[in-house]
């Protein structure tokens, strides 16, 4: 998808948002805009940076609204092409930011010094008994990727919470995978989840296994050969599916409810609408 594409209204009052990514093999993070009596609440605002604090501002004015009217940032997992722009959003319009209570963790955890070590994440290869002819390629993704800001969140929310954004009542369902404390949003009345990355069009979303004690000690009582073939188990909209690199769009079709992430249409909008009859469709 191009950065340069315009907000599109997906849903009466529900807007996607994309903004640009640097690097990477996804051109976009999809955040979204919940515009409502009492103000804008932002999902996932993107990648912290002078032109996304721009490209956002513009957005807004296209729907219309402006930065100051936003109320409240919810963020589904840590990384920077989620959270990033998460506090300038904060310090310019004193919206409050919510993420999960295990997510917070998770990021304080990942903001620490001794989690960049390069000899640190060496013993943690070893440990989990990945390959020799694999480690130079993580290795060197470990040494490239950047970190993401030790952030306070005003509000910390847990499976099953019910969060209230505008008139939307969204279910929180915890998705561990992405990262240890990733959340998926379920509004059940607009037949919406907003998966973040729990869900990808293209790639492989991942175990985050280094934030996470639990997962880390698992994986080292594995046989070596499979230690570094990652299987996780994905909940989205109360199903579960055991998930191995693959979609997990099962997870929320079996529910016929629709996914903000699902994969049917890579690069597109990636958002599910339901039809009149109840099936499915890319919208």
């Amino acid at each position: 998808m191009s950065a340069d594409v315009d907000p599109e209204e997906i849903r009466p009052g529900l807007w996607c948002l994309p903004m640009p990514i640097p690097y990477g093999p996804l051109s976009t993070t999809l955040g979204y805009a919940i515009v409502a009596d009492d103000g804008v609440h932002l999902i996932d605002p993107g990648w912290e940076s002078d032109a996304n604090e721009a490209r956002l501002a513009r957005m807004l004015e296209q729907i219309p609204r402006s930065l100051n009217e936003v109320r409240t940032v919810v963020v589904t997992h840590h990384h920077p092409d989620h959270l990033g722009l998460a506090d300038h959003v904060r310090r310019e319009s004193g919206a409050h930011l919510v993420m999960s209570a295990t997510e917070h963790a998770v990021l304080v955890r990942v903001a620490a010094p001794d989690l960049r070590d390069a000899d640190g994440y060496q013993a943690r290869l070893d440990g989990w008994g990945v390959p020799a002819e694999r480690r130079d390629g993580l290795i060197e993704s470990h040494a490239d990727s950047i970190p993401s800001a030790p952030t306070r969140p005003d509000r910390t929310v847990h499976d099953g919470e019910t969060l209230t954004l505008g008139d939307r009542a969204l279910t929180v369902v915890e998705t561990p995978g992405h990262t240890s404390g990733h959340i998926c949003l379920v509004d059940t009345a607009a037949g919406v989840i907003f998966t973040g990355d729990h869900v990808l069009p293209e790639i492989y979303s991942g175990w985050d296994s280094a934030c996470s004690p639990a997962v880390s000690r698992s994986l080292s009582s594995w046989h070596p050969s499979t230690a570094w073939h990652p299987m996780t188990t994905s909940r989205c909209c109360r199903a579960t599916v055991a998930v191995s690199g693959v979609w997990a769009s099962a997870a929320a079709e079996s529910r016929r409810t629709t996914c903000a992430g699902c994969p049917k249409s890579p690069r597109s909008r990636l958002n599910w609408a339901m039809r009149p009859s109840g099936s499915t469709r890319a919208a």
